[in-house]
């Protein structure tokens, strides 16, 4: 029998398999996504999208009416996109979030480290 062992951030997701993100790294990425001014405008969102990395999902981007949600469906939506060159769509957001965010260096550093994370599990 699988369980989901909150207390251990190796832990899988609530599923128990070793697919998806540990919710440990899920909740960080959601934590400093919701710290962001470019989640929390729709029209932010949508020029970090014109960043090449990104551009070939600029007009799919999914709508949602709450910060939160946003967030959550961002994260959903990228987790399994890849680019031509096979490069995550997610790990891509977060390292264009970075570099929009070079000169707040909190979030600089830790949007890099959970790209890095992302890169490494992606």
């Amino acid at each position: 029998m699988t369980t989901n062992n909150r207390n251990n951030p190796q832990s899988a997701g609530p599923s128990g398999d070793t697919q998806g993100i540990p919710w440990i790294l899920l909740r960080r990425m959601c934590e400093i996504l919701c710290k962001l001014e470019e989640l929390r405008k729709p029209e932010l969102l949508r020029t970090i999208f014109i960043d090449s990395r990104l551009c070939q999902w600029r007009d799919k981007i999914p709508e949602s009416s709450t910060l939160k949600e946003r967030v959550l469906l961002i994260v959903g939506w990228l987790y399994d996109k890849k680019n031509i060159r096979n490069e995550n769509g997610l790990v891509l957001f977060f390292y264009v979030l970075r570099d929009f965010n070079i000169d707040v260096a909190y979030c600089y550093q830790e949007l890099d480290a959970l790209a890095r994370e992302l890169e490494r599990r992606l």
